[in-house]
């Protein structure tokens, strides 16, 4: 519900959606390959999403609140390979973006954050977003989750490396981005092929850890 709570406040403040804001006044000039929208002319470029099978609604172990987010937009893993998905850019769940545009948009907000640029947020507005406000098991997911506002914070939960000030958002099937102000780095993971795992995608996972790994061995 959050993507549709920010697309109602942006048009109603800005004018226009929020995939048109986030393209002229973030995407593009910041030279982003991350799209709210996809354009037409770069459809040969997006990968046909595959699925391991368990993405499904209405499983069977459903308890009421998981049953009950589903009844308003089911989710099929085959909805991303549609045109009409891939155009209307839903705010929250229709990002499509490379690894690199994924990790650019969390360099451009770690500059923004030590106060060294401006391009996306004032650093005392991201210190804002990053003040947690819920810690708690979600009760949808069945997973521990820290949040700010629009940011998960790593905190003790290690999704997102070893340092607690790390903060960022996981997607759907698997991909994640993330920035470390700590380590001084952005993250990007994205894939074709999604996987229903609660915990945080062990592909993504593996990638952050040698990382980290490299980061240490560098500094040695």
């Amino acid at each position: 519900s959050i993507g549709y709570l920010a697309e109602g406040l942006v048009r109603r403040v800005a004018g226009c959606g929020l995939g048109e804001l986030f393209r002229r006044v973030i995407a593009a000039p910041l030279g982003l390959d991350f799209h709210l929208g996809l354009p037409e002319a770069l459809e040969p470029r997006a990968s046909e999403m595959l699925d391991d099978g368990l993405l499904l609604t209405d499983r069977p172990g459903f308890d009421r609140l998981q049953t009950l987010s589903q009844v308003h937009m089911p989710i099929a893993p085959g909805m991303p390979n549609e045109r009409r998905w891939r155009a209307m850019g839903i705010a929250s769940a229709g990002g499509m973006a490379s690894a690199r545009g994924v990790a650019g948009l969390y360099r451009h907000l770690l500059s923004d954050l030590g106060g060294r640029t401006r391009h996306i947020a004032t650093a005392a507005t991201l210190e804002a977003a990053l003040r947690l406000q819920i810690s708690n098991e979600d009760l949808v997911l069945h997973i521990p989750v820290n949040w700010g506002i629009g940011f998960a914070l790593n905190g003790d939960l290690g999704f997102y490396g070893p340092n607690a000030a790390a903060f960022g958002h996981h997607g759907w099937g698997g991909s994640t981005g993330f920035a470390d102000p700590a380590a001084g780095i952005s993250f990007g993971y994205v894939m074709n092929y999604m996987r229903d795992v609660n915990h945080g995608d062990p592909r993504a996972q593996n990638l952050i850890r040698a990382t980290y790994a490299a980061l240490g061995e560098a500094r040695a």
